[in-house]
């Protein structure tokens, strides 16, 4: 950190960029905070700072129907595993997800999933671990076979994705499949029947960013014109280092310091994404086999551990097997795998068997990148559940 420090104080020109892996800890509030500041602490050169989940200025206001809301509230992802388990909901309907994937705690998760009272729809392209759980699997339209819009985290590049063919079979695109289940209910509310030209009009006009409408449905692609990245929403207009806005959300008037503690036999587990992988897609066309673990080499002599070795990782929330893989890439103390393979596909407990499905300080995030494990050379055929190191 000191390093990190001179390295900062001794750059005329920098910038900083805070991305999604930072904030999934239990202190992401008080961290972001706290890394916000250093650009007024050196106030010289020309420095910046990106920080932004909100897709750059693309307004979704005219597709949420936001008008619409009956007022019953709204739940954190975070919370449906353990919601279900304790009988929280008597109906699910999944679409655009596969949550026995995607969520933490999935111990919790099946449980609530494979209550005998819980009458669950999956609205999906694949048979799915969550569409195994499911009483009816409705068959969804392919990304290829449903025009759509595509806005980015990350720049200020809004995508069009056209159809290419018609739906196959059944199969319908949830926009589709909305409207079906209205008419059923006897919604009468008219924009619940617009069609995708209509939507597509709309959005795009309750949009004035969008500067050329004609380029994004003939390119595919356009750019949201005059996002500004320079405002500061505080009350003052300016960088307050001690902040009552702050203070009333929760989260103190200024950034605290936070160490995650952990025992000597305990590793800390990261679970990104890889990068030539989409959650989305068909994990069956895969011969994935057991997933790696891959954790520094001085972890692994202290368990007794070699590289290519069967191991079980194991905390209050589950277990899951891996390969170790040994590599002084990872930092002394963490174990990294990456998410998230469907169960199926690897025979029982995956990462998100693990990983924590407690809330963030401050905004409700997740805290994947807080979960804390144990680690035990184990055939996966042995019964063995001496945890001890």
């Amino acid at each position: 950190m000191i390093a990190l420090g001179r390295a900062f104080a001794e750059s005329g020109d920098f910038l900083i960029h805070i991305g999604w892996g930072f904030q999934r800890h239990t202190w992401a509030g008080h961290g972001v905070r706290a890394v916000s500041f250093i650009l007024s602490l050196l106030g010289k050169g020309r420095q910046g700072l990106i920080y932004s989940n909100n897709k750059y200025g693309f307004d979704k206001t005219y597709l949420e129907a936001t008008h619409l809301d009956s007022g019953r509230p709204r739940l954190n992802m975070m919370q449906i595993p353990k919601l279900l388990a304790d009988g929280r909901f008597g109906a699910l309907i999944c679409y655009n997800a596969n949550p026995m994937a995607s969520l933490a705690n999935l111990s919790a998760l099946e449980e609530g999933l494979g209550r005998s009272d819980l009458f669950t729809v999956v609205h999906d392209l694949f048979l799915t671990d969550t569409a195994l759980f499911a009483d009816v699997v409705l068959p969804a339209a392919h990304f290829l076979e449903s025009p759509d819009l595509r806005p980015s985290y990350y720049h200020r590049y809004l995508g069009f994705n056209a159809k290419a063919l018609a739906p196959l079979g059944e199969s319908v695109s949830n926009r589709d499949l909305f409207r079906m289940l209205s008419r059923a209910l006897g919604m009468s509310r008219p924009e619940l029947q617009e069609d995708d030209d209509v939507l597509l009009t709309r959005t795009i006009a309750g949009n004035p960013r969008i500067k050329c409408s004609d380029d994004l449905q003939r390119r595919g692609w356009t750019v949201l014109e005059g996002v500004n990245l320079e405002r500061i929403s505080t009350p003052s207009g300016k960088v307050e280092f001690c902040s009552q806005l702050a203070a009333t959300e929760g989260c103190g008037e200024m950034p605290s310091g936070y160490l995650e503690t952990r025992s000597d036999d305990e590793l800390n587990l990261l679970s990104p994404a890889h990068r030539d992988s989409l959650r989305s897609q068909d994990f069956r066309c895969f011969d994935q086999g057991k997933p790696h673990l891959m954790f520094h080499p001085l972890d692994a002599a202290q368990r007794g551990i070699g590289d290519g070795m069967p191991v079980h990782a194991r905390n209050s929330l589950g277990t899951a097997q891996f390969v170790a893989r040994l590599t002084e890439d990872v930092p002394k103390g963490i174990a990294l795998t990456y998410s998230s393979p469907w169960p199926q596909m690897v025979g029982g407990g995956t990462v998100n068997h693990l990983t924590s499905d407690l809330t963030g300080d401050h905004g409700g995030g997740s805290t994947y990148n807080s979960t804390l494990i144990r680690l035990k050379y184990r055939n996966f055929n042995n019964s063995d559940t001496d945890w001890g190191c």
